[in-house]
């Protein structure tokens, strides 16, 4: 399919009317600048409503799109002023005069390039999905590669007593300070030597709970040249990380402070279904490390909830409760710039990989030899106005060229009218 074209109205007929074609961003609060909706306010679920029936009707990757979609904008809308108000929204060329869009699919998937993307796993729940993929990849790899080595993989969870006073910015802070302190002590040191620790990699997550307030915690993957019993690497470690802990004014039980168990690739269900992992194989030491941070927990059917972050961007996307729109730009703030996965000097290369990519640029990757339209700017304002970004995906995911031109036309041809109160 080539660039997609729309019937000539009278918003177009000539350079300074289709300049008047590109949304004012003052009347969007997110600063995508797409101008108000016609069903209300970005943080209502109920203008998605009808396109959730339809997606769901195709198929579940277009439903789960939409959402991420849904809560995407629901981040822009609450950090305006963050990379995510402008990710897969703004052109890359519109501040230099030209913002075309072009639509790619390849093997039943689609996507679209030619937009700013902001790579950030922590606020973005679209480009946390393909970030997560990319690195979960890396991490099967890397666990494949040391069990055909026969070495030994070992999950442990490292976590400090919280209050619901504590401040996240603070306990966050104290908490990896802890880590990297118990890392470059004697103890552990001592401990990684005798048992063969070959290296680590951590990844961080936070949830938040009614009674003790916010949760920061760290998944660390441990390879080792020796088989372990899990318990007594515990028992090893807990005093180097309770010592740590103590340095930064933390505390933790010894039973609940460290968690020590073996991976074998099955670990249970721990996670949603979120993003793009099979349901046709078990779920693994590898998801759980990534996911954590977009999935639903487990806890907040209970009596007294955990919410993760994504589960606060669904309440104030779907209900508007102000109160978990606070508690998320809490989080957004202290997780801004923190790495989401870490990786131990050496291990990388021990285990045959290359050097790490960066997020930004993962979020970016567009496969060559996949292109199927080109939308121009003024098109491409009209299709975010009302957000129609997972239709057009998903025409395009069937390869309904026709249907996708019919789309943007029926939506430019609103966008003048009822936006821009230009008759068409």
């Amino acid at each position: 399919m080539g660039h997609v074209t729309t019937p000539q109205t009278n918003c177009t007929d000539t350079a300074s009317a289709r300049e008047g074609c590109r949304p004012k961003a003052a009347h969007d609060a997110s600063g995508a600048g797409s101008g108000p909706s016609p069903g209300g306010a970005v943080g209502s679920l109920s203008r998605y409503t009808a396109k959730l029936d339809a997606a769901r009707s195709d198929d579940a990757v277009s439903a789960s799109r939409l959402v991420r979609f849904m809560l995407q904008r629901e981040a822009a809308r609450l950090v305006p002023y963050k990379r995510v108000a402008h990710c897969l929204n703004t052109p890359i060329g519109e501040l230099h005069g030209s913002g075309s869009v072009s639509v790619h699919a390849h093997n039943g998937d689609a996507w679209l390039a030619g937009l700013q993307t902001c790579g950030s796993v922590w606020d973005c729940p679209v480009c946390a999905v393909k970030v997560s993929e990319c690195r979960r990849e890396e991490l099967t790899t890397a666990i494949s590669t040391a069990r055909a080595r026969g070495l030994g993989v070992y999950m442990l969870t490292y976590t400090a007593s919280h209050a619901r006073s504590d401040d996240l910015s603070g306990l966050l802070g104290a908490f990896l300070s802890a880590y990297r302190s118990m890392v470059i002590s004697r103890a552990y040191r001592a401990v990684a030597a005798s048992w063969g620790v070959l290296g680590t990699v951590k990844a961080l997550e936070v949830t938040w709970g009614g009674l003790n307030g916010w949760h920061p915690h760290c998944h660390v993957l441990l390879f080792s040249s020796a088989d372990l019993n899990a318990e007594e690497l515990r028992a090893g470690l807990f005093p180097a990380w309770s010592a740590a802990l103590s340095l930064h004014g933390l505390t933790a039980t010894a039973a609940r402070g460290l968690d020590v168990r073996a991976t074998y690739g099955a670990a249970e269900d721990y996670v949603s279904k979120w993003g793009r992992v099979s349901s046709s194989r078990a779920y693994g030491a590898e998801d759980e490390l990534l996911k954590a941070h977009v999935k639903r927990t487990r806890g907040h059917h209970m009596p007294v909830p955990r919410y993760s972050p994504l589960d606060m961007l669904r309440a104030t996307a779907c209900d508007g409760f102000g109160f978990y729109s606070e508690l998320w730009r809490e989080y957004s703030s202290a997780f801004h710039r923190r790495h989401q996965l870490q990786w131990s000097r050496g291990l990388r290369s021990s285990l045959d990989l290359s050097s790490s990519v960066p997020d930004t640029d993962l979020s970016a990757v567009t496969p060559s030899d996949t292109f199927f339209a080109a939308l121009l700017s003024e098109e491409w304002y009209a299709v975010r106005w009302v957000d129609a970004r997972a239709r057009v995906l998903s025409l395009a995911r069937a390869g309904d060229s026709a249907g996708l031109s019919a789309l943007v036309a029926d939506l430019y041809a609103r966008y003048c009218s009822e936006y821009l109160g230009v008759a068409a």
